[in-house]
């Protein structure tokens, strides 16, 4: 992974319906591929990602923000560290929690819905698939 290759969230957060735009990542990494700088543990904390959800009949959408809270175990590469941490690779999917912070409206009677943060799953989006380290 490296600066500027994407993140996408999937939809489903349990009763959550999430829709958000991928997002870019930053990488904090020195080294570079093809001029860009290398993404290693850490950065993925750094994202921010902001949508909307529905929820059952709450279907006046609410707002609220994902965070990646747990990488697959094929993620950070302990073999190529980048400034003393591993490096990034696309990998399997990472675990994601979306945090509401505006509630979700039920339009027949306008009642919020109460917000509870809820899990999910989100994938890396490399651009860069050919390069090898080694």
């Amino acid at each position: 992974m490296v600066q500027g290759d994407m993140v996408k969230i999937n939809p489903s957060f349990g009763p959550m319906i999430v829709n958000a735009p991928p997002v870019p990542m930053v990488a904090m990494g020195l080294p570079n591929i093809a001029g860009k700088a290398i993404c290693v543990m850490g950065d993925e904390k750094m994202l921010q990602i902001m949508g909307t959800y529905t929820k059952g009949q709450f279907v006046t959408p609410g707002m609220g923000i994902a965070k990646v809270v747990g990488l697959a175990p094929n993620q950070p590469l302990p073999w190529l560290m980048v400034g003393g941490k591993p490096a990034l690779c696309k990998g399997a999917q990472f675990q994601v929690m979306f945090t509401p912070t505006v509630p979700a409206i039920d339009p027949s009677t306008g009642t919020p819905d109460v917000p509870v943060p809820g899990m999910g799953t989100g994938a890396f989006i490399a651009t860069e698939v050919s390069v090898l380290a080694g």
